[in-house]
């Protein structure tokens, strides 16, 4: 599926830079872009686990896993956008939060 630069895109509660990003470089290189952010992400996550584990925890590596969480929300919300997914996703996600709720709230009784 091929973006046009012309197609408007229905930005739901995003920033208009994230259609705009998401527009110019189209699904297939952003779906890749995505897959590279979600990597790094967990690069940093595994780096910050170990420094925890071994007591070396400084704030550049807990800053390191805040820019790439930033990155990998950019990317989630274009390809939201690109997929037309953005209402789906908000009610799998609220039903999965109440989910889990409810699995703490059993946990307590």
């Amino acid at each position: 599926m091929k973006q046009s630069k012309k197609q408007p895109i229905f930005i739901h509660r995003t920033d208009r830079r994230i259609g705009y990003i998401a527009r110019h470089y189209g699904l297939r290189k952003q779906l890749r872009k995505t897959l590279e952010e979600l990597l790094e992400l967990a690069c940093a996550i595994l780096w910050l686990r170990i420094m925890l584990l071994l007591n070396k925890a400084k704030p550049k590596h807990f800053l390191h896993v805040s820019e790439e969480i930033s990155d990998v929300r950019i990317m989630l919300d274009q390809i939201e956008l690109l997929t037309g997914s953005a209402s789906d996703c908000e009610q799998i996600r609220t039903a999965k939060l109440d989910r889990q709720i409810q699995r703490i709230n059993g946990e307590q009784s």
